[in-house]
């Protein structure tokens, strides 16, 4: 925090606003959320527009620390920003990146309905840029919204949406993706009375 003291009192902002994301990322590490979320609206104001990367990195965290506090609508807010950073910086990977932070807030706030639309606008996108890991990611979260939507539907299509993911998944390096997609699995088998 002393170096982006000094940095602010340099006139080097984005310097500074760097050195406030990595300290409300060591504090949002330590479960200290007001203290991050504090850092990260101090860092947001140091920015302009047209510095998207910082600021995208800066509402992504904002949001992650707005869902860890349990303030969905402060959380939709910061992933709608990070959303139009994405837009800015032309990068279809981070707005996916946007849309499944905004999914996660809808659910928090119940809206599932809302939840799962961004889940499939994330999955979209991640394909549009061949990202595999992040299309399981995606259809995981999806099917997360579906099940906790409780439509006359959604155990088939919840187990729809995690049986690709698991498929995908297993085409990846990454052992711990697949047991995610596993216990998400095992999850609606039992909570549908399996």
């Amino acid at each position: 925090l002393a170096t982006s003291k000094h940095e602010t009192a340099a006139g080097h902002a984005p310097a500074a606003a760097q050195n406030l994301l990595w300290a409300a990322a060591w504090a949002h590490e330590r479960f200290r959320n007001e203290a991050a979320r504090k850092h990260l609206f101090d860092a947001a104001a140091l920015l302009r527009e047209d510095e998207g990367s910082l600021r995208y990195n800066i509402h992504i965290l904002l949001g992650e620390v707005d869902l860890a506090l349990v303030r969905s609508d402060a959380a939709i807010e910061s992933y709608q920003s990070a959303l139009h950073d994405s837009v800015v910086l032309d990068d279809k990977g981070l707005g996916a990146g946007a849309y499944i932070g905004l999914g996660k807030a809808y659910g928090l706030g119940g809206d599932f309905g809302h939840s799962a639309e961004m889940m499939r606008r994330a999955r979209g996108l991640y394909q549009e840029v061949d990202d595999s890991e992040g299309v399981a990611l995606a259809l995981d979260e999806l099917g997360n919204a579906i099940w906790m939507r409780r439509g006359p539907e959604a155990y088939p299509e919840a187990l729809s949406c995690f049986m690709k993911a698991l498929s995908i998944r297993r085409t990846l390096s990454d052992k711990s993706l697949l047991a995610g997609s596993l216990k998400s699995l095992a999850r609606i088998h039992l909570g549908n009375g399996y």
